[in-house]
């Protein structure tokens, strides 16, 4: 897996589509299936490795991001004829995953008020249009 992996991180680097973002969700992806064959890693071990996630607290949009690059390596090896097929890999329900805690109103204006101008201004902009 440790090849397919960084065949994607290749990859993305072509086409300077590789962040720090995506390293970081690769990395815990790698530790895990790292040393794996690529046939080791069936659906059914790919389903062991989210119910894990879950048991150690990840949310659900976590687990898709981690199995989601997974998925992207194996449709590369396959686009690169250097495997004949991919196992398959569930999406997660992300329903009611939304974020939550942002600032009422009141308490943004009362941090707004503190900043230098035109940080308070551009603050206001990207609270009022999200």
């Amino acid at each position: 897996m440790a090849e397919l992996l960084d065949g994607l991180e290749r990859d993305y680097r072509l086409r300077d589509k590789w962040t720090v973002k995506t390293a970081s969700a690769v990395k815990p992806t790698r530790e895990h299936f790292g040393t794996w064959r690529a046939v080791e890693v069936t659906s059914d071990a790919i389903g062991k490795y989210i119910e894990g996630l879950r048991e150690q607290g990840y949310s659900n949009a976590t687990a898709n991001r981690r199995t989601q690059l997974l998925g992207q390596a194996f449709k590369l090896a396959m686009r690169e004829k250097k495997l004949s097929q991919a196992p398959f890999i569930p999406r997660l329900s992300e329903v009611g995953n939304e974020r939550q805690g942002f600032f009422e109103t009141a308490d943004f204006e009362a941090v707004a008020s503190h900043m230098p101008e035109p940080l308070g201004d551009f603050c206001r902009f990207g609270f009022l249009t999200g």
